[in-house]
């Protein structure tokens, strides 16, 4: 395995038929990178399938099938119809919950109306045994029971967050419904509000383990056994990079960014065909079924999350093929590793891999057993987007500083050459001129010229007296005539300039 930094072509076909025909129709109609359409469609796809499972590692812990999915585009790339089109079934499915929910509110109002009556009668009775002290134990049993009948106030299913404080999406898992996902076509919202204040507290949610948090503000602490949390998102370049200069470094480091998978897409705007066309919408159909199809496999029958969760675990051939995936990062995080200057990324990389392999299986076929085949799949995927997290979130190393003063001498030599009207120019007067003045630095600028010889721009060559001269046409025949003006005008002007001959400057090993 070696991953590289440039950008690389989607593994289309590597992802299962149900989600990629999905895409494909979707990419179809709106026109908008099928890569960006697979990486939502994986997105959406974990929605609907954390709440009933979670992988095994061979060897090694549980993992959710969440996968906090990124997407980075300009306005107009169709980050919108795109998310609004597969998410489709889940916000109808909200929908429709929702108005369950307020059926049941109105029911739950009038009984729980109801026992508050027979409960304040309850306890005048009591007060009234207390009183006379008669029969209190009756009156006691009688308040007791009744209060064991209060009516339960229904659970709303709230499945998704379109902008909210770490506070109250965490409140909202333990008091509404514990699986939930924070959506948004424009993350900049959550990065600059309260929720970049909570990044701590959120990476905690990417891995299996209980909610449990007080404050003294609080009535009571939140608790949620086994909270599901998915990330979908969507930014622009510009946001992003804002945000990333004020507090990327913070996020890097408490492995935010690492929870990711990122796209950013090649963008589309200008090479799309706005003509109306036929688009078979069949895969997008289907997708929608099994998407609703597992949302209500998450809720029991009474309304209630289904606590019931499966535990995907690897077939023997997929067991051996994910140790032998991870040794393979373990040795590109090592010094001159494709992944050495990723770390944060390669530690959660394998683990990525194994929540994009249950997220196929269970969706695709609905087995609990992850087998060979779409581990591989899985896994070509992944090693994408380990492609694109260093793209986005990992600069390229700076060139050396040799490289860097010859990419500024360059322009600053040929706009000379033009004005003198000669290929020709003498370093000594070049070493005077030249700017940016930090390379009035004779060894500093010999370094430039070199590597500007060795990408054949120009030559440096020795003529009379070790006067050394730059050539800008090196590949032409040698002029006499314009080198020896070169070396005449400069022979004038250090008269007229009366500079003293220890002054001048002669080629040394750079």
């Amino acid at each position: 395995m070696n991953i590289q930094s440039r950008q690389a072509t989607s593994p289309y076909r590597s992802f299962p038929d149900k989600i990629f025909q999905a895409a494909w129709a979707v990419h179809q109609k709106t026109q908008a990178p099928l890569s960006m359409a697979l990486t939502l469609a994986l997105g959406v796809t974990s929605e609907a399938v954390q709440a009933l499972a979670s992988v095994q590692i061979p060897e090694g812990p549980h993992c959710l099938l969440s996968n906090w999915v990124l997407i980075i585009a300009d306005s107009g790339e169709g980050k919108s119809p795109v998310m609004n089109m597969l998410r489709k079934p889940i916000t109808i499915f909200e929908e429709q919950q929702y108005q369950a929910y307020q059926t049941a509110m109105e029911q739950y109002r009038v009984a729980q109306q109801t026992w508050k009556l027979a409960k304040d009668e309850y306890e005048k009775a009591y007060r009234k045994a207390v009183r006379e002290q008669v029969c209190m134990e009756r009156y006691e049993n009688q308040l007791s029971e009744h209060m064991k009948r209060e009516p339960r106030r229904p659970r709303q299913l709230k499945l998704t967050y379109p902008d909210a404080t770490p506070e109250a999406f965490l409140r909202g898992l333990s008091e509404n419904w514990p699986h939930a996902s924070l959506v948004s076509d424009e993350a900049s919202v959550f990065l600059n509000g309260h929720m970049a204040n909570g990044l701590a507290e959120l990476n905690q949610r990417w891995d299996p383990q209980p909610l449990s948090i007080s404050r003294a503000s609080w009535d009571k602490p939140l608790y949620v056994q086994d909270p599901r949390v998915m990330l979908l998102w969507a930014i622009q370049p510009g946001p992003l990079a804002k945000y990333l200069a004020r507090r990327g470094n913070e996020a890097r480091e408490l492995g935010t960014t690492a929870r990711f998978l990122v796209c950013q897409p090649d963008s589309q705007q200008g090479q799309r065909n706005v003509f109306p066309r036929e688009i078979n919408m069949e895969g997008l159909t289907v997708f929608h079924h099994r998407i609703t199809e597992l949302l209500k496999a998450s809720m029991t029958a009474d309304g209630e999350p289904n606590t019931e969760k499966q535990t995907l675990t690897f077939s023997p051939e997929a067991a051996i093929r994910y140790h032998r995936f991870r040794q393979e990062v373990e040795e590109e995080l090592g010094e001159g590793g494709s992944l050495e200057r990723v770390k944060d990324y390669g530690a959660k990389l394998a683990r990525h891999a194994a929540r994009i392999a249950g997220v196929f299986e269970f969706f695709e076929t609905g087995s609990h057993v992850i087998h060979l085949e779409t581990l591989e799949r899985a896994i070509e995927v992944m090693i994408w987007f380990a492609k694109e997290y260093i793209r986005v979130f990992v600069p390229p190393p700076e060139p050396p500083q040799e490289e860097q003063d010859a990419d500024t001498l360059l322009p600053w030599l040929e706009k000379f050459a033009k004005r003198k009207n000669n290929r020709y120019l003498v370093q000594n007067e070049v070493l005077r001129m030249v700017t940016p003045a930090y390379l009035r630095n004779i060894l500093r600028l010999q370094r430039a010229l070199h590597v500007l010889e060795l990408r054949q721009k120009l030559s440096v060559n020795e003529y009379q007296f070790r006067m050394m001269v730059i050539d800008l046409e090196p590949h032409l025949w040698e002029s006499r005539y314009f080198l020896n003006r070169a070396l005449d005008e400069y022979r004038n002007s250090r008269r007229k300039n009366k500079i003293p001959f220890h002054q001048l400057t002669f080629r040394q090993n750079p």
